[in-house]
Parts: structure tokens; C-alpha cells; sequence
């Protein structure tokens, strides 16, 4: 959530790129359907109340992508077996990205990491990653000097 809420909120050129891992892009979503939601209302506020809804409402990812902006480079890395977060929260934040930046400078991309719960890492992901930030940062790679 924080780095969705970071990449919404950043100035022309601060971040690279923006790697999503198990993302809660959605917190309406999160809140309202799933069953964990409930237990998020202390700390991010209760989005059936009007006071809780305006403060989730103003920097709950999805819900702040700004069109009229361009975007890092974004990797959504959503696990398939993710029951805590669903991977559809995903699927919006990336189609309402694409949707409003048809254009973007640099790619916005996703990976639905096959079987993977909410904590787990894999080396693939991580690969995907590195390839994303090389991409997207311009890094090239120098042999190194003997």
C-alpha cells in the first residue's frame, strides 16, 4: 500500500521504478470483501463510517492514480495462492494504469507469481525485478577490469 500510495503521490522523476509485492491496491476491496478487512479499521480507518472512507479515500492506491501524470516503471507481483490479499486487487490497479496511460514512458507490467502465498519469495520474481529496475533505470552492466 505504501509504495502505491508513494507512486501516486511523487514529483516527475523521484522513483524509477515501483515493485508491488502481495500488494493491497484496492483498500475498499480489502476492507469490504474479504475476511481480514475488518481487522485493518483501527489502523487504516473504518470506510463504512464518513470520517474513515474520506481518510482511506485520499491515498488508497487504486482509487489515487492520477492520469494526468506519468508513471515509473511498475511491477504488480501479485501470488496466486495469496489468501490474505487477493490478486484481483492487482489486476484493477494494473488495468486502471494501463487504462489511463496508454502512453506511459516506461512499462507497466504484471507478474501473478504461480502458487505463491502472501509472504513467500521466489527467485523468478526476484529476477523479474532486477530486469524491470535495469530496464527501466537504463543500468548497464560492465565487465569488470582485471
Amino acid at each position: 500500500m505504501a509504495v502505491g500510495a508513494v507512486m501516486n503521490q511523487d514529483v516527475k522523476g523521484l522513483i524509477g521504478a515501483a515493485f508491488m509485492t502481495r500488494p493491497i491496491c484496492d483498500v475498499f476491496q480489502l476492507e469490504l470483501r474479504s475476511t481480514i478487512g475488518a481487522g485493518n479499521f483501527e489502523e487504516f480507518g473504518d470506510v463504512r463510517t464518513p470520517q474513515g472512507f474520506d481518510s482511506v479515500f485520499s491515498w488508497s492506491p487504486l482509487q489515487n492514480i492520477n492520469p494526468k501524470k506519468q508513471y515509473p516503471a511498475v511491477l504488480l507481483l501479485p501470488g496466486s495462492a495469496d489468501e490474505t490479499v487477493p490478486p484481483s486487487s492487482s489486476y484493477k490497479m494494473l488495468a486502471q494504469l494501463q487504462h489511463d496511460h496508454p502512453t506511459n514512458n516506461l512499462p507497466l507490467l504484471l507478474y501473478v507469481v504461480p502458487e505463491a502465498g502472501h509472504t513467500s519469495r521466489t527467485l523468478t520474481e526476484s529476477v523479474y525485478m532486477f530486469c524491470v529496475m535495469e530496464e527501466s533505470l537504463g543500468i548497464t552492466w560492465r565487465k569488470a577490469q582485471s
